[in-house]
């Protein structure tokens, strides 16, 4: 896989952008790629942004799949963390969370998970509000009280370092 780099228009109508190359590392499953655009002209204006798919040894289908590409004069900053996370009510396994928007870099949406007893992580939901719903959770084994980390995401999907919370059961 490589990212295709056009610096300059065409050099008439109908004809194509002339593109420098950048290989990007790839590898099975979802993931996210940072390709420095290194060599380009000093103004470092893109004109066209493209993606060169070649399949394993040269030939053969290729299965790929792209979330969002986004180009940027500087690393991403991730947001900060949640402020005031806490448990506002709870009735049995249904509990509403709120917490306050965290200074500085923008922030896109929340994530939500749920910490088990061994240390892994359970996906509960995400949202793009300063509130959040979840219901019919139970202990997990003999767990006295549930664990659960909150995350903004930034506008480049950059994560901030996680509000932790309890609910004592």
């Amino acid at each position: 896989m490589e990212l295709a780099v056009a610096t300059a228009e065409p050099s008439g109508p109908g004809e194509p952008y002339a593109y420098t190359y950048f290989p990007v590392t790839a590898g099975d499953g979802w993931e996210t790629s940072t390709v420095r655009l290194t060599g380009l002209p000093a103004d470092g204006t893109v004109h066209a942004l493209g993606v060169r798919l070649t399949g394993a040894d040269g030939g053969g289908a290729v299965k790929w799949r792209l979330g969002g590409i986004a180009v940027r004069d500087q690393e991403a900053q991730a947001p900060g963390t949640p402020v005031d996370a806490s448990v506002t009510g709870a009735s049995g396994g249904d509990l509403r969370l709120a917490w306050r928007a965290p200074t500085g870099a923008g922030v896109r949406h929340y994530t939500l998970h749920r910490v088990l007893p061994d240390g892994t992580r359970r996906f509960l939901g995400g949202t793009a509000q300063q509130a959040f719903f979840v219901g019919g959770l139970t202990a997990e084994g003999d767990e006295s009280a549930a664990r659960f980390e909150l995350r903004a995401v930034g506008e480049f999907y950059t994560a901030s370092a996680p509000a932790t919370l309890t609910h004592t059961w």
